[in-house]
């Protein structure tokens, strides 16, 4: 696309340097003139019709047609001339874009209808068919193989339709046996060595989402290419798959949201596969990026083990507030019992967000007696929404705190009782909404529910 980007200046500074040039006389004559390249017939007052004949002749008719009109009058009309050439000249391209798209679409939706009920009934089994029986049950030819990225693009929007309803359940023997088959692998190959620049990046992130077996000598040449794009779907793939060197080639920019939902996708995936994950530790320690030193911290939450978690807790200590929060959330989702004293330390020191976060981190771990740490919280906080989450935590952390709300009820004055009455709402409204969802949680009770409220909100 860069190309023909760069392609249509270059015609349009031909088209204005030609225009300039024939406005330019010299002696008397202008530099692309009539005569010039013209074979004039010996003996004879007559000449070949060149190719400025043309463009003189136009000009003459158009000063013709228009000589009676003022310049404003042609300057207008050559403008609306050309703005109608190059709308119907959108038009045109956007119709025809549009007739591609559902030429595809109807390629594709044919294909889907072809092969989707032998598709799905290969990866919700439990049995591994051989190569054979694959072949077999999909209907497919000895000679069958992909040779365009049509059937690439193909077979995989067959896979992503029934990846969410069969991902936990898929039969992932099968369902390498059957790309196997098709030859996916050898036409991916392919195009990481010849494709163009939108297929190669389209072809590493669909080999990611498949867990392709592409050698990492394909994609090496890769990571430092001028593309950016294409250069960290290649590292990405790198980080994943090179079992020798998997840091050497770290993501160095910051990442978007799309690259950590990528990344996070591609982690779960290699879990589902029981492929081994690159040391996310390691990512914490190399990265200086703050933004991606925080998303690490989280995947170390969700991916390590409570060994691994545990060697976060001196991050929550960070003075940045993205990599401490990040911390405190691995800490929760782990339960991590140490580091409910450090998360008591620090938290005069945080900021509002980050206090409320802690709050919920420490009735989430519920480690030790912090009745009394939620009561002073309530008593000292000058944010409403912090003294909020404090007596929440406080009336579901145990029947000792539930004590200690009431007594701080019967003291509260008539304004402090408003935000009494919106926790107990919470609480309720919460429950009734739990039970309506799940029947099974009438009798949960308010230790139970708080929790899943907290969990919620985290």
């Amino acid at each position: 696309m860069k190309n023909k980007h760069r392609y249509l200046i270059l015609l349009e500074i031909a088209i204005l340097i030609f225009i300039v040039l024939r406005l330019i006389n010299i002696g008397g004559e202008p530099v692309f003139s009539s005569n010039s390249g013209s074979y004039v017939v010996p003996g004879t007052m007559t000449r070949e019709f060149s190719f400025f004949d043309y463009i003189s002749f136009l000009e003459f008719r158009a000063d013709e047609y228009f000589d009676d009109y003022a310049l404003v009058v042609r300057i207008s009309f050559m403008i609306v001339l050309l703005s109608t050439i190059v709308l119907l000249g959108i038009v045109g391209r956007i119709s025809y874009e549009g007739y591609v798209y559902r030429q595809q679409a109807r390629r594709l939706n044919h294909f889907v209808k072809k092969y989707h009920n032998n598709f799905v009934s290969l990866l919700d089994t439990c049995d591994n068919y051989s190569k054979a029986q694959i072949r077999e049950k999909m209907e497919l030819k000895d000679d069958y193989s992909i040779h365009n990225m049509f059937q690439v693009n193909a077979w995989y929007e067959l896979y992503t339709n029934e990846y969410c309803k069969l991902d936990k359940y898929s039969n992932r023997v099968n369902l390498h046996n059957l790309l196997d088959i098709t030859g996916f692998k050898e036409y991916c190959e392919l195009v990481l060595i010849s494709g163009s620049l939108k297929d190669k990046i389209k072809v590493l992130q669909i080999s990611q989402m498949l867990m392709l077996p592409i050698s990492i000598s394909y994609v090496s040449r890769l990571i430092n290419h001028k593309d950016s794009v294409l250069r960290k779907e290649a590292r990405i793939f790198y980080m994943l798959n090179c079992k020798e060197d998997p840091y050497a080639m770290n993501l160095t920019d910051e990442m978007t949201h799309w690259d950590k939902m990528q990344m996070h996708m591609l982690s779960r995936i290699c879990v589902l596969e029981k492929k081994q994950l690159p040391s996310f530790l390691s990512f914490v320690e190399r990265s200086d990026n703050p933004v991606n030193k925080a998303f690490f911290v989280e995947e170390v939450g969700f991916w390590s083990s409570k060994d691994d978690v545990k060697l976060l807790i001196p991050l929550v200590k960070s003075s940045n507030e993205k990599i401490a929060r990040a911390a405190i959330k691995s800490m929760a989702r782990n339960q991590v019992a140490e580091s409910v004293e450090t998360m008591q330390k620090v938290y005069i020191s945080k900021s509002d967000h980050e206090r409320r976060l802690i709050l919920r981190t420490l009735f989430l771990i519920h480690s030790g007696h912090l009745e009394s740490f939620y009561k002073n919280v309530y008593e000292c906080s000058a944010s409403f929404k912090t003294r909020r989450v404090a007596l929440l935590c406080l009336f579901g952390y145990s029947t000792e705190g539930q004590n200690l709300f009431h007594a701080l009820l019967q003291q509260a004055s008539s304004e402090e009782k408003v935000l009494f009455e919106q926790v107990m709402n919470t609480i309720y409204l919460d429950r009734i909404y739990r039970e309506n969802v799940d029947m099974s949680l009438h009798h949960a009770n308010e230790f139970e529910n708080i929790t899943s409220y907290v969990s919620n909100t985290l």
